[in-house]
């Protein structure tokens, strides 16, 4: 008898049949949905938007053509008719000279040639169209291809391939099929306005050279004020010293402009953003030279760049873009370096702030100086002041200049100008200059051979008894003129590792000076007799400071350093703070930066020791109401209310605004915007005890925006007699 089974019997549920049948509506849904999205990816994508309204356009304007020439036959033959019926006929000499060929007779359907699919006379009326605007309206030959190429794409799109090809009636189906554009008579009239100006003569923007450079950087240093005039109390005094600073920053602006435009090769430099620039620790350059005695730099970051569709296509490299590291340069007039730290530094202290990611380098300056660093400058400022410094500078052909000429004067100067050993090769120009926007980088090339192909094959000057020198001497002159300039590379290179033991030695003796007097000082003598300030070495630059602010005195001092120092005698005075205008017209945040050494008074009030008694005294640090986000709308009220009790470091927002000196603020707009945050901020806090849902259930505008809370609150608090009205001024 067999055993008991230990297994258990299950009864397995039935699966459901799931059907992988796809029904007939379904399978339509799906077909049209991604067709849709198919053709208005391929309508997208196909042609830049820019380019869509071009051809629109065009096509715009043909159709507007055509309506008006069909009304004039209209309004002709209607005079015609009137004239055959009247008395005054017109005579035989006159009807001889009507074309009687079917080629003069218009179509009865003319007036649908640009109504939906092309027709038998289409053709005629693209012809007719580029003929009225080449022959009739005197436009050139870039017009001619524009029209031509936008009804191309027109009829190129519709139904499929059917309207694609050469222009053909078909036989069989008794209709026209391909692209009317491809046709005789339209390809034929290109041609005709191509060749009706003949050949035109090349147009390149001037590349501006190394001593047009030169001469920019000379009426720089010659009329740009210096960085703080003297401090007048009258009116006129104050107006001239406003004229001063707003001319100190179109200068320092344009410098920093032009040569980096001209050193990084860029025809939209005003396109830089500070996201663009990385420095080293985050130092932009002070502290560096004491530790390595390698130069300094920063980088250039340009590998973000949009428009880099194109290049797939042409087969470009570097895809990315480039980053390019920036170096202090000999030649004061293409210092790039230099100038451009000197403008950013200028800049910080105009704005009030540090420089946020999105802040664009050479920002918008709006009416009475005001600087806007969300928005870039346009082409047209910018061009108009290339034109104007040149001008002013008084370069020849100043008006040739566009805002390409430094790309181009760039390129040219490392390739043909630079001085022997200092040229560039084909292959560093191809990478330097690979990375412009809509530009091959093979075109750069181009430009250059074509530049020396026109110098080289250049002989007006033939008859000039110089050119009879022998060809040795002068590959002996170039040999000797390289090997000198590899001498004082030598040189120079010997001596910045002297000048950065140099520093190293001055550290070393400040610091044993300032211990030997920390011990006079502990046996009793007096510290104001024996106090000594001890100035930083810096080794002299030519012409700008390693400071924005510093003027013609004495290079690589500090960016605010402007009070006495004294050596030897009793503590300087307090140092008053220096000012000009935030928008050209208002007071400049004092910057309180310490000297790069310790003094002996420095020493003697010790690391805890902050007083701010007598005349050492400083300042407060002026406060700035920081921005509030666009993104935030709805919840703006909230990050008033944080920032009322909370500092934000991030936003330069260092002390919580509950803390601060009401009575010590930038300018009056600053004032105001407190008060502002302060009404917010205390009516939450102190009126609503932090009930948020009674609060925004009285102030529905809270989900609004910051504007619409501020003004229902000031209502409602005029209404319980808590502010007053604002009065209106006279007008």
């Amino acid at each position: 008898m067999p055993g008991p089974s230990n297994s258990r019997s299950k009864t397995r549920p039935k699966r459901k049949h799931v059907s992988t049948k796809v029904t007939p509506d379904k399978a339509n849904a799906d077909y049209q949905s991604t067709f849709k999205v198919a053709a208005e990816g391929k309508q997208k994508h196909r042609k830049s938007e820019e380019t869509r309204n071009n051809y629109r356009g065009h096509i715009r304007r043909g159709v507007e053509f055509l309506a008006d020439f069909v009304k004039e036959e209209q309004a002709a033959e209607e005079n015609w008719k009137n004239a055959e019926n009247g008395s005054n006929h017109l005579s035989a000499d006159d009807e001889n000279e009507i074309p009687t060929d079917d080629e003069a007779q218009m179509d009865p359907h003319f007036h649908l040639a640009f109504t939906g699919p092309p027709i038998r006379c289409t053709s005629t009326a693209i012809m007719m169209f580029m003929a009225h605007k080449c022959f009739t309206e005197e436009h050139g030959k870039s017009t001619a291809s524009a029209v031509h190429a936008a009804f191309l794409d027109h009829y190129a799109q519709l139904e499929g391939d059917k309207y694609r090809g050469r222009w053909r009636y078909d036989e069989v189906n008794k209709e026209w099929v391909g692209n009317p554009v491809r046709s005789a008579v339209v390809e034929d009239m290109l041609e005709a306005c191509k060749n009706k100006d003949g050949e035109s003569e090349r147009r390149h923007s001037r590349a501006i050279s190394i001593e047009d450079m030169k001469k920019l950087h000379d009426n720089s240093r010659k009329n740009c004020p210096p960085a703080f005039p003297s401090v007048s109390t009258s009116c006129d005094g104050r107006k001239s010293e406003t004229e001063a600073m707003k001319k100190r920053v179109m200068y320092l602006l344009f410098n920093a402009l032009s040569t980096t435009a001209f050193i990084i090769w860029m025809r939209e430099a005003t396109t830089l953003q500070y996201k663009h620039l990385e420095f080293l620790h985050g130092r932009r350059r002070e502290g560096f030279f004491v530790k390595n005695p390698q130069k300094h730099f920063f980088k250039v970051n340009l590998r973000n760049r949009k428009n880099w569709q194109k290049r797939v296509r042409n087969g470009e490299q570097q895809l990315n873009g480039h980053t390019y590291n920036l170096y202090p340069q000999n030649e004061p007039s293409i210092d790039a370096y230099t100038h451009l730290l000197d403008w950013l530094d200028l800049y910080e202290v105009l704005i009030g702030r540090p420089l946020e990611p999105d802040d664009y380098i050479f920002p918008t300056i709006g009416a009475g100086g005001v600087l806007h660093p969300k928005r870039l400058m346009s082409s047209d400022i910018a061009q108009k002041r290339i034109t104007a410094m040149a001008k002013e500078a008084g370069v020849h052909g100043a008006e040739y200049f566009t805002t390409h000429c430094f790309q181009r004067g760039g390129a040219q100067y490392r390739f043909m100008f630079a001085e022997p050993g200092q040229r560039w090769t084909l292959a560093r120009i191809r990478w330097w200059g690979g990375w412009a926007q809509g530009e091959h980088r093979d075109t750069l090339i181009k430009y250059l051979l074509d530049e020396l192909y026109t110098y080289e094959g250049d002989h007006c000057d033939t008859l000039n008894p110089m050119d009879s020198l022998d060809s040795v001497a002068r590959r002996r002159l170039d040999e000797l003129q390289l090997q000198n300039e590899l001498n004082q590379k030598r040189i120079e290179e010997k001596y910045q590792v002297y000048h950065a033991q140099l520093h190293l030695q001055h550290d070393e003796l400040v610091s044993h000076v300032n211990n030997l007097l920390h011990s006079v000082q502990g046996n009793g003598e007096s510290p104001h007799h024996s106090h000594i300030s001890v100035q930083p070495f810096h080794r002299y630059h030519p012409y700008s400071s390693s400071r924005a602010l510093t003027g013609p005195g004495p290079p690589h001092e500090h960016l605010l350093d402007g009070c006495p120092r004294y050596n030897t005698g009793s503590p300087p005075p307090h140092c008053q703070d220096l000012s000009c205008p935030y928008h050209l017209d208002a007071s400049i945040p004092p910057l309180s930066i310490p000297h790069s050494h310790p003094t002996l008074e420095q020493n003697q009030r010790g690391p805890g020791n902050h007083g701010h008694s007598g005349a050492n005294s400083t300042r407060p640090t002026k406060h700035f109401v920081p921005e509030l986000g666009r993104n935030l709308r709805k919840r703006a009220w909230e990050q008033i209310v944080k920032d009322w009790e909370h500092p934000d470091p991030s936003r330069s927002l260092f002390v919580a605004m509950k803390n601060w000196d009401s009575t010590f603020f930038k300018s009056k707009a600053e004032e105001v915007k407190f008060g502002q945050r302060q009404m917010i901020a205390v009516e939450f806090i102190d009126t609503y005890n932090r009930d948020k849902d009674r609060f925004l259930q009285d102030y529905p505008e809270g989900n609004v925006s910051f504007s619409a809370l501020l003004k229902a609150i000031r209502a409602r608090r005029q209404e319980n007699g808590e502010c007053q009205l604002r009065r209106k001024r006279a007008g």
